[in-house]
This record gives C-alpha cells, sequence and structure tokens, in this order.
C-alpha cells in the first residue's frame, strides 16, 4: 500500500501516522525510534519535514 503523506517512503501509512501522533506530543526522536522501531535518523528526517 502507497504512503499518501511522503512521497517514496519505505514505512507504512500506520506508521507515519504513528509518529506524527508522537510529535504533536512532543516526545523526543530517540524516545520515538524506540517506541515504534523506526531508525532514529528516519525519525528525524520526518520530524524536520514536518
Amino acid at each position: 500500500m502507497r504512503n499518501k503523506y511522503i512521497k517514496n517512503a519505505k514505512i507504512s501509512e500506520a506508521e507515519f501516522r504513528t509518529v506524527l501522533r508522537l510529535f504533536c506530543l512532543e516526545m523526543e526522536a530517540k524516545k520515538v525510534s524506540e517506541f515504534t522501531g523506526l531508525n532514529r535518523v528516519t525519525i528525524n528526517r520526518i520530524f524536520e519535514l514536518i
């Protein structure tokens, strides 16, 4: 399934929505990375796009 939020994304829409929700709660990238299981660099890249 395509991710309609980020072009050419390798993560699913559900994972992106989870990252977005945690971003809105002002969690640090390291904690978001541990919670979601995604790489911290990926989380930082998403946070910069937001």
